[in-house]
């Protein structure tokens, strides 16, 4: 009994035990399942949202018509971005000394190079690495071979010159003083390890092969000597840095060569990889262009740029049938999309059909009564007088109460009080085409590129070019880095539209 009853017990004990340990082994895997969830749920929050689905991202995507996307295939091929010079550049090569050195030396010598050369001797190729692995050299079946016995004949060589001074020991010390002067070429199974070390443009100094032929480098004093009845005066009139290339070149007994490397840095990535790998290493750095490319230029912006310059031929023909050159212009404001002003060319004095309604050129000439001089007149003459009104209006409030103060503060101006509030009312609020576009059919002239400069405009899109034109064909003043104002330009956008228009070399 007493062993049954002990073993009822124990058994009793066991089963409590394991549903004790089952129990806590659910607890923990529910606070394990709850940590997870939470995990989850943190990690969901840091995650970025996924994007929809397939379905609903061609609904986001714009549709365009047939006729819409022919004319963006079209115009696409057409309209040009008008870049700073160095913007245009394609590859233009240039030259420079390289010397080839061997790869588990190149920290050295660049080091010792660094020391020798500041940065300003060799800033025109910043954007040039210092070292490029030199292509080993292509060599055909035949050449291998030749190769091949010749490296067998000098082993036959070398034996029979070891069997020969086998004898005196004398000699196979002087054999292996002499073996560590001189230096021996790289061998062919070093030739894939050497690299080529950057030293400066061949511009910043001509003659160095002729300087070269005349010096010798002397260990003991450490310093440069010159060969024969060499004269030493075209050398002393060399700057440090170039006396110190002389010197690094002599002492390590090295072998000038010249290659071609891209003169300007690549301004594309695209361009980047093609230099990087095929000519000589690069330095790639994301540049902002001066005017945007047009392959960053979205469809619906080409759209809404076709949008204005219709508009813009719209007014060009009106001033055609009155006489005047088929020229016109919009000023947009891209923000809000609303037409600033528009205007024509108004060179003729007077109009065909003599309509009074024109007084555009009320304060111009007509002969400066070009199409961008005449919308800048029209947009001064909108906001003095959107001044003198604000003006007028604050006057009337403040003249009551400060009648008397005014008195005082009039005594002691210096300035016309009217000026003064112009100018306090300009500079709080827009000044003439600040931040605008203009769309105009024509390219402009020198005159009214000027104009456009002061007149602060964002950015300018012409149809056809002019051969006197300041926006890309005489000049590109909106790139002229001496100015205060620089803007986008974009040309022959709607070419053969507004060709039709006035098809002369002459500039609006």
């Amino acid at each position: 009994m007493y062993t049954q009853t002990a073993m009822s017990s124990h058994k009793r004990d066991h089963n409590e035990m394991t549903q004790q340990s089952e129990t806590n082994l659910e607890i923990n895997a529910k606070t394990i399942d709850i940590n997870k969830s939470d995990n989850n749920k943190k990690e969901s929050k840091n995650k970025p949202k996924k994007s929809n689905t397939g379905s609903n991202q061609k609904e986001e995507t714009p549709k365009f018509t047939e006729e819409e996307n022919y004319f963006l295939n079209r115009i696409k091929t057409q309209i040009k971005p008008v870049l700073d010079d160095f913007e245009e550049y394609g590859l233009v090569l240039d030259t420079i000394y390289v010397v080839d050195i061997l790869a588990q030396m190149a920290n050295k010598h660049i080091k010792t190079l660094s020391q020798i050369i500041s940065d300003e001797f060799t800033s025109e190729f910043n954007h040039l690495k210092k070292i490029k692995k030199k292509p080993s050299p292509i060599v055909d079946d035949k050449e291998k071979e030749k190769e091949k016995e010749k490296e067998k004949e000098k082993e036959k060589e070398k034996e029979k010159e070891k069997e020969d001074n086998s004898e005196n020991n004398d000699g196979d010390k002087n054999e292996k003083k002499n073996s560590k002067k001189t230096k021996k070429p790289p061998s062919a199974s070093q030739a894939g390890n050497i690299l080529q070390l950057l030293i400066c443009g061949e511009s910043r100094f001509k003659n160095l092969k002729v300087i070269l032929e005349r010096v010798e480098y002397d260990k003991e004093l450490n310093d440069i000597k010159f060969i024969g009845d060499s004269d030493d005066i075209e050398y002393q009139s060399l700057s440090n840095e170039q006396k110190g290339i002389i010197k690094f070149i002599k002492s390590n007994d090295f072998i000038i060569s010249i290659e071609n490397v891209p003169k300007y840095p690549p301004l594309l990535y695209e361009i980047w990889e093609d230099w990087n790998y095929n000519i000589w290493p690069c330095v790639y750095r994301a540049h902002i262009f001066s005017t945007p490319l047009i392959s960053n230029v979205k469809n619906e912006t080409l759209l809404e740029m076709r949008k204005y310059m219709l508009l813009a031929i719209e007014q060009a023909e009106i001033g055609k049938n009155r006489g005047h050159k088929g020229i016109g212009a919009v000023l947009i404001d891209p923000d809000s999309n609303r037409i600033v002003a528009t205007s024509y060319d108004q060179t003729n004095k007077i109009s065909v059909d003599k309509t009074p309604e024109i007084l555009e050129t009320q304060y111009l000439s007509p002969v400066v009564s070009h199409c961008i001089m005449t919308i800048m007149n029209k947009l001064s003459i909108e906001q003095v007088t959107d001044i003198k009104r604000r003006m007028k209006e604050q006057n009337d409030k403040e003249e009551k109460e400060k009648e008397e103060e005014e008195k005082v503060e009039n005594e002691n101006k210096t300035c016309n009080d009217e000026e003064c509030n112009i100018l306090s009312f300009v500079n709080l609020g827009q000044y003439l085409a600040t931040n605008f576009h203009l769309y105009i059919t024509k390219e402009p002239c020198v005159m009214c590129s000027m104009a456009l400069v002061h007149s602060r405009v964002k950015r300018v899109v012409y149809g056809s070019s002019s051969r006197d034109g300041g926006l890309g064909t005489y000049l590109k003043i909106h790139t002229e880095k001496s100015l205060n104002h620089r803007f986008e330009v974009y040309k022959d956008f709607m070419n053969d539209e507004c060709k039709k228009l006035f098809d002369s070399p002459d500039a609006s």
